[in-house]
């Protein structure tokens, strides 16, 4: 009892340690900072993304899983500590910088609140400081005033007149400038001279003061970018042969199964904010058949197909009137059932700021092969009479046929398959048959073709070209 009890505590100290030490599963998600260096408005996501595709509704429909590929949070956090290292600085002066950013953005925010508390004045403020590309050359109202930045005084002169602070010497004052054509117009909304002069005083020098926190994050861009475009780093939406399995029935018999191979990768084309953006790529469908219920119940299936044909048939049947339909499946002559279907194309997914999926697929071919042989239905009939006993018996096999190879659905047939025997009692011959004509009816059976419609649930749910899809991307994750 001792040693069980014993062994039961060493077990548990191992599966303890195990747990204990067993690496963690990596978060993955956006990466908000680096050493407390703000990188959010980079909007820089890592790690996998679960997507999954889905084709079809209902019972049939098929779900393939794929991943959203992006680049790690050490690559990422890697490229950030080279660009400290290229911009020859510090984390700490960063910081510092990031610091004269933000009391930038609260200043600029306070001015528009006091001004429309809209948004419009603080986009002005921002871009006539030089923080939005273009800025050079914006034009722009502020209070109904048409501001030109382009000019030397920022518009100034014709603004400070509106507002009765115009002078020979304005033009060249304090408030020359982009920004002080806008600090001018606040005028209006109860600001002192004195005020607006402190106010563009901080602006400009909080905006000198963040110039290196700019330029940290306009370089971390720039070396994202140019690793993408070496091929380093890439966002793609990749499926790497996802398998999905399907049942169904072929001409009314169960036990088929489909077994569906999907490979697609989709590479970011045009990258809008993030994860945003437009996606494009090759996808291929590679699907193989398991034909295991109608292998073994090829005389239920033409049964199907002729609607209940055989069955009405058999019960009509006594013991002088006889109709049997049985499987017929000749492995020494090849019985096989073999469907191969291979779709081929390009897709295309446009993801918005929600998150919202606009999937497409543009299929260029889907080539169907199938090898259908030797396997079908057996056919006995005989008729008896009490005075002479059996004195007419036909039997014959019919098997189903199909060899193809091409983009349309195949063709079937059910044909004569080796030797029927059509039997009529002598007495019968001077009535109502000939020999030639017991073996023009064999003839008949051995040579029958009919032709009929290939099952298409088993294409289903890919039945026709580009059928609708919906692609997800779900919660990050990393393996």
């Amino acid at each position: 009892m001792k040693k069980h009890i014993k062994k039961v505590i060493c077990l548990a100290l191992v599966t303890i340690m195990t747990l204990a030490y067993a690496p963690a599963k990596a978060k993955a998600g956006k990466l908000t900072n680096y050493r407390g260096i703000d990188l959010t408005p980079l909007n820089l996501y890592y790690g996998h993304r679960d997507v999954a595709l889905t084709i079809g509704t209902g019972f049939d429909k098929l779900v393939f899983r794929g991943e959203l590929r992006t680049i790690t949070k050490s690559q990422l956090e890697g490229i950030c500590a080279q660009t400290v290292k290229d911009l020859n600085t510090t984390v700490d002066k960063i910081l510092e910088s990031q610091k004269a950013m933000r009391n930038f953005d609260e200043l600029a925010t306070k001015l528009d609140g006091r001004g429309y508390g809209d948004g419009a004045l603080k986009a002005a403020i921002v871009a006539a400081a030089g923080a939005l590309p273009g800025a050079a050359g914006v034009v722009g109202t502020v209070g109904g005033t048409v501001l030109d930045i382009k000019d030397s005084d920022g518009g100034w002169t014709s603004t400070a007149e509106s507002i009765g602070w115009g002078g020979a010497g304005v033009a060249a004052g304090a408030f020359a400038g982009p920004l002080g054509s806008l600090m001018v117009s606040l005028a209006q909304f109860g600001w002192s001279r004195l005020e607006l002069w402190q106010m563009k005083e901080e602006l400009e020098l909080s905006y000198f003061e963040g110039e290196t926190y700019r330029a940290c994050l306009d370089l971390i861009r720039r070396k994202i970018e140019n690793q993408k475009k070496l091929g380093m780093l890439s966002r793609e939406i990749v499926f790497n042969e996802s398998k999905q399995m399907r049942g169904f029935t072929f001409y009314g018999v169960g036990g088929n199964f489909s077994n569906w191979t999907f490979s697609m990768t989709l590479d970011q084309r045009i990258e809008l904010d993030g994860m945003q953006g437009v996606y494009a790529g090759d996808f291929r469908m590679f699907v193989t058949y398991g034909m295991y219920g109608f292998l073994t119940s090829p005389r239920d299936a033409a049964n199907n197909n002729a609607g209940g044909a055989f069955d009405a048939s058999e019960q009509t049947g006594n013991e002088l009137f006889r109709i049997k339909y049985s499987n017929y499946f000749n492995p020494s002559l090849g019985g096989v059932a073999e469907i191969e279907r291979t779709i081929t194309g390009t897709a295309t997914a446009v993801v918005d700021e929600k998150g919202n999926i606009d999937f497409k697929f543009e299929q260029s071919d889907d080539l169907r092969a199938t090898n259908i042989a030797n396997l079908g239905y057996m056919f006995d009939m005989s008729t008896s009479a009490p005075e002479i006993g059996e004195f007419w018996r036909v039997s014959a096999n019919f098997a189903f046929e199909s060899n193809y190879s091409g983009p349309d659905n195949p063709p079937m047939r059910v044909v004569g398959q080796g030797e029927p025997e059509y039997w009529v009692h002598p007495i019968y011959y001077e009535f109502e048959m000939t020999e030639a004509g017991r073996v023009a009816a064999e003839n008949q059976l051995r040579n029958q073709q009919v032709e009929i419609t290939f099952d298409e649930n088993a294409w289903v749910p890919w039945v026709t070209p580009n059928p609708s899809a919906r692609l997800e991307i779900g919660q990050f994750y990393t393996r």
